[in-house]
């Protein structure tokens, strides 16, 4: 489950989930984080920017048959953080991890 806890979903596809929460960019990617390495998932890329107040994360994970990528992104003036999981495969399809359902 890639459903961050302290967020309010704003959007999803069958390949695509977009969340939003009060809590820092920081905090999101740190769970992020954990997520990935309690499910053994391959990092593959990792980008970490914060400029003037404003941050954007990414972090990409693989198996051996799926690419997910987390998209963290807090503006300096926002209030929120905007987060986006996507994967080239379909969430509800038989992928070897759903980001909606629990493993």
């Amino acid at each position: 489950n890639f459903i961050y806890p302290k967020s309010m979903q704003t959007g999803s596809s069958a390949n695509s989930l977009s969340m939003q929460t009060t809590d820092d960019a920081s905090t999101v990617f740190s769970w992020y984080q954990q997520k990935v390495s309690s499910l053994s998932l391959r990092t593959t890329n990792i980008i970490a920017t914060n400029t003037n107040g404003s941050s954007l994360d990414i972090l990409e994970v693989a198996t051996a048959t799926q690419s997910i990528k987390i998209k963290i992104q807090r503006k300096a003036s926002d209030s929120v953080t905007f987060i986006t999981v996507t994967s080239n495969a379909h969430f509800n399809a038989g992928s070897s991890v759903n980001i909606t359902n629990s493993i």
